[in-house]
């Protein structure tokens, strides 16, 4: 596929669980959490546990959360990110 998560249409959602024999209305369901819900897809229980890890798999998320660091008065909170095939990283 090459999309991430975020970045795959309701078009190549529908695609791949087609492919895989799932329901029409699956594809409905991974949309309406990711896009309506806004929920990761770990947490869109109506859907099976091994097609959210399949899905999660063929659509990985864009950034890769690599490092959380926090300043001591806690009023600053950098992130280090990868990204990409070449596993980038950037932080933020």
């Amino acid at each position: 596929m090459g999309a991430s998560r975020y970045g795959a249409d309701r078009a190549e959602i529908a695609r791949l669980l087609e492919a895989w024999g799932e329901p029409r209305y699956r594809a409905e369901q991974v949309w309406d959490a990711l896009y309506r819900q806004r929920r990761p897809l770990e947490d869109a229980t109506a859907l099976p546990r091994s097609l959210r890890e399949a899905i999660g798999t063929a659509f990985p998320l864009a950034l890769d959360l690599v490092v959380r660091q926090d300043s001591r008065d806690a009023t600053t909170t950098k992130w280090l990110w990868s990204a990409g095939a070449d596993r980038a990283q950037v932080e933020t």
